[in-house]
This record gives structure tokens, sequence and C-alpha cells, in this order.
């Protein structure tokens, strides 16, 4: 924007005549005199009309562009940040869900069964199943925080700040299994 805005200022500025001075100088060699010079030159702005008004114009055009490519930036980077803000809010939440819900009550599930199948009132695959169902729940749990370790690592690129700092509460963890 400011380049913009200095290349208005200039184009502005094509509206003044130009003036300069030159010195000259020639050695003619073979005898003959050195000679110097004077020169004054001026430049009009005759066609103003045609070419200055429009260099102004387009100098002035480049600069509004380039103000409307800063703000589609800026929308586009707090449209970042929003979708990474929540989805690292919405893996917190499945976090949770799997540490304190999910995960456990399968465990326990899975507990259960162990007692049903050594008593002999479930059969092995049923257990298998509930074992499955568990190691399941146990990857789909370091899934969401590998998801959630991705938005905050985003979050931070975006923002140049440092969102995994020690002051933060890590996610919740998985309960200890026996």
């Amino acid at each position: 924007i400011e380049q913009s805005q200095y290349a208005v200022n200039l184009a502005q500025k094509d509206y003044y005549p130009d003036l300069s001075i030159g010195w000259d100088y020639q050695n003619r060699g073979s005898g003959m005199p050195e000679m110097y010079g004077l020169r004054f030159t001026i430049s009009l702005p005759v066609f103003y009309r045609s070419k200055q008004r429009q260099a102004v114009s387009e100098a002035a055009a480049m600069m509004a562009g380039a103000r409307h490519t800063r703000e589609a930036m800026r929308t586009a980077l707090l449209f970042q940040i929003k979708e990474q803000y929540l989805a690292a809010r919405a893996s917190e939440e499945l976090l949770t869900l799997y540490a304190k819900g999910i995960v456990p009550q399968s465990a326990l599930a899975l507990e259960s069964s162990l007692a049903a199948y050594q008593v002999g009132t479930l059969d092995f695959l049923s257990l298998i199943t509930n074992f499955s169902t568990v190691l399941d729940y146990e990857i789909s749990y370091y899934e969401e925080l590998a998801n959630h370790e991705k938005a905050l690592a985003r979050l931070e690129e975006i923002t140049g700040i440092n969102l995994t700092a020690p002051t933060q509460a890590p996610p919740p963890a998985l309960p200890e299994r026996k």
C-alpha cells in the first residue's frame, strides 16, 4: 500500500514540467580546440489529459487493489484462525469424552466380560470383540489428540503465539488399564 501511495505521488508529479541542466565536453583531438557546452531543457506536460491523468488513475487503482488484497488476506487469516480454534476446541471436548466416558466404560465392559468368560457365561469371541472395542476407542482417543495438537500447531503458525506453553492445562489423559 505504501509503495502504491508513492506511485500515486510520483504520477501526480508528472503534471509539473521537468527542468534539466547539462554540461557537455568534447575533446576533438588532432589540434582542434576542445568544445564545451551548456544545455537547458524543459519538458512540458502537454498531453496531461491522455497521459498523466491516466497514469494517476492507474496508480490510484493499484493502491486500491493493494488495500483490497490486504483486506482479503486479513479476512482469510481470521477465517483460518477461527477454523483452527474451533477444531482445537472440538478436539478438546472429544478428548474429554473419550478420557472420562467412553474409554473407561469400555474398559469396565471388558473387565466384566473377562469375569464372565472366566466363569464360563461368555464366549471367547465376545471377549475378543470387547477387547478390540477398547483398543479402537483408545486409538480414536490418540487420533483425536493428534488432531488437537495439529490444530494448535496451525494456530501457532498463523498467530505466532506459543499455544503449548506449560501454563495451559493439557488435554485429559486416558486412565491406566490393569
